[in-house]
């Protein structure tokens, strides 16, 4: 039974890449970087650093924290409507990324489109769907150009994504149900970063690290490992 157990969360399929791929954890001192625009030049500078770096692909934001670990719940809203949920409302896992996200991930768009560089702070929110939440939202049509009510700011849906297991084997939070926003229009202090290797991704923690720490010494840099390895992490007591 607990040789099964574990067996059976071991090759659960995620919908996304997991093979070679180097996933670390970047948390910046919030008064070094006080407004938006402090963080959006970080990131940009250190993208354009971390792909320099001999061996890297390509390389990737998606937060708060990196598949397979949980994301933020919260409950969300459309507009003028009320959801099959707590108060009229539907929980929802919450994820900020970039479009190299899904690229490198592998999980592909399945209607609409992905964040565009029309899509800036300021301007009017968009988001994409995973596709069992777009079901949840238009069950009988499709929710591309549906509102909806986030934190008290209005998100239009843009785009449709394969359904990926976010969370992980165990998948613990509302399953299926999750929202992606732009950190283009959503600045984050604590992001994860995917980098898709044409080398051994073990052999870039070093490069990674020093590149990162060059640009701000005081930037947290945690949970280097493979994706590979934060999988396994996760069957460690059935192990």
């Amino acid at each position: 039974l607990f040789i099964r157990s574990h067996e059976r969360l071991r090759f659960v399929d995620l919908g996304s890449r997991t093979e070679n791929l180097l996933r670390y954890q970047v948390s910046l001192q919030r008064e070094s970087y006080p407004t938006p625009e402090a963080l959006e030049t970080f990131y940009r500078q250190i993208a354009i650093d971390l792909r320099a770096v001999p061996g890297v692909r390509q390389a990737a934001y998606f937060g708060p924290t990196l598949p397979p670990y949980d994301a933020n719940v919260l409950d969300i809203r459309l507009k003028g409507e009320d959801l099959a949920g707590r108060e009229g409302a539907l929980s929802v896992n919450q994820h900020f990324a970039t479009n190299d996200a899904f690229s490198i991930l592998q999980v592909p768009l399945r209607e609409g489109r992905l964040f565009g560089p029309e899509d800036r702070r300021g301007g009017q929110g968009v988001g994409l769907v995973s596709e069992t939440l777009a079901r949840a939202l238009a069950p009988r049509g499709s929710a591309l150009g549906r509102t909806l009510i986030v934190n008290g700011s209005e998100v239009v849906i843009v785009g449709v994504v394969a359904d990926a297991r976010w969370n992980g084997q165990r998948d613990r939070r509302p399953s299926g149900l999750n929202l992606f926003l732009s950190l283009d229009q959503f600045p984050q202090g604590s992001l994860g970063v995917p980098f898709d290797a044409s080398v051994s991704a073990r052999s870039l923690i070093d490069p990674v690290r020093k590149v990162v720490v060059r640009r701000d010494p005081a930037a947290a840099l945690h949970w280097i490992d493979t994706m590979n390895e934060a999988l396994d992490f996760q069957t460690a007591s059935e192990r």
